[in-house]
């Protein structure tokens, strides 16, 4: 018996791409990207405060019992972690810009079956959601990020020159650009190591942060394409929230702001 595993090539990938079923897939993602844009905020962020070139920092924010949080959370919820780090990262950003509503780009691998899986390119895209943070209670905005991921991971998967021309179609029809510089993305290690009855036991306390600690690096010499651009690094016991973020129109008052608001969301009984 051959047990050889199966390799996608691109060529595969591509006689994939020229089948009817694998373009109704992407047209389907292409009407949910144009639903969520037609309901957009236009613009999230206040205009530029200033020109420099020197305006990318990175940031990274953790605190005491930040991973044991946000994994209690998960667990009363019934939602994986990463729900409860982008509800509480859209609804932080939503208080301190003070906007009902956020629209945030999601980064999706696109290997959700063993043939994805198998391929040796990258099936990376990005998906997007728009979270309403204005007026329910924390743990609604949590099951509602949990449901946008899932709709935005399903529909990430387009032909990019395509979803261009329905960005600008939609930018067009409301006679207003669409600013898409809010993005999200986990990339923590084994993000879900800690769930319940996976024989693991929790690690020593001595792996996990004892103070709250923000960083500031930069300028960066590299330049994001985004404005604000919040990524969950290390692992499931000690997780650190990275923000890559252009102090042209955040400034560090309202990044400062940001963590806090994070940190009350997650903290919260």
């Amino acid at each position: 018996m051959d047990l050889t595993p199966v390799i996608r090539t691109p060529f595969d990938q591509a006689a994939l791409e020229t089948t009817a079923r694998y373009r109704g897939f992407c047209d389907r993602s292409l009407e949910y990207w144009r639903g969520v844009l037609t309901t957009a905020r236009p613009a999230m962020f206040p205009t530029r405060r200033f020109d420099s070139t020197d305006s990318f920092y990175m940031v990274k924010f953790a605190f005491p019992g930040m991973g044991d949080a946000v994994h209690q959370m998960s667990e009363e919820l019934g939602v994986p972690s990463t729900a409860v780090f982008l509800a509480s990262a859209v609804s932080a950003l939503g208080k301190v810009l003070a906007i009902p509503r956020v629209t945030i780009e999601v980064t999706s691998g696109n290997r959700f079956t063993q043939a994805d899986r198998s391929y040796v390119g990258s099936l990376t895209q990005r998906g997007v959601l728009s979270v309403d943070v204005c007026g329910g209670s924390f743990a609604s905005i949590v099951q509602a990020a949990h449901r946008g991921l899932y709709m935005a991971y399903r529909h990430a998967r387009y032909d990019p020159v395509s979803l261009a021309r329905v960005v600008s179609e939609v930018a067009r029809a409301r006679e207003t650009s669409l600013d898409l510089s809010c993005a999200f993305n986990d990339v923590r290690l084994a993000p879900e190591s800690r769930r319940r009855g996976n024989g693991e036991s929790p690690q020593p306390a001595t792996t996990r942060d004892d103070a709250r600690r923000i960083e500031w690096t930069g300028p960066l010499s590299t330049q994001e394409n985004m404005k604000f651009y919040v990524r969950i690094g290390g692992d499931a016991y000690r997780p650190v929230v990275e923000l890559t973020v252009d102090t042209r129109y955040v400034s560090r008052e309202v990044v400062m702001d940001f963590f806090s608001a994070m940190e009350e969301l997650l903290t919260a009984t």
